[in-house]
């Protein structure tokens, strides 16, 4: 018996609607689960990130954006704290992640990747 764990391979429909779910569970931060748009994304893909190169490939675009939009909204914070008029910058950027979340989620389900932009890879 070997001691290698053997992992089930996704079916393509599968592996896209796994994608699409590490895309639009990045919505949780939206809803008020704190770090729920990192940690849930996180999960999903380190759950089945060995069962389909493109669930790996979206989940890890999945969770750059949504650490890189963690710093974004904090630098937000911070400006609007130190009484900048940062608000409407953070309303717009609340607006730019929900539309870019809802467009990554429609492409991964049709089984095409997507690059966010303005994101810088932390994982790679």
């Amino acid at each position: 018996m070997s001691s290698e764990s053997t992992v089930q391979q996704l079916s393509e429909p599968d592996g896209r609607w796994w994608g699409m779910l590490c895309h639009l569970t990045g919505l949780a931060g939206l809803i008020g689960i704190p770090f729920g748009n990192i940690i849930i994304p996180w999960i999903l893909w380190r759950k089945k990130r060995n069962a389909s190169a493109f669930v790996n490939e979206q989940g890890k675009s999945a969770l750059n954006f949504q650490l890189n939009t963690f710093v974004y909204v904090a630098i937000c914070v911070v400006l609007v704290k130190l009484k900048f008029s940062a608000f409407t910058m953070l309303v717009l950027l609340f607006l730019y992640i929900l539309v870019s979340v809802v467009i990554a989620s429609i492409f991964a389900i049709e089984g095409k990747s997507y690059r966010y932009p303005l994101t810088i890879k932390f994982i790679r």
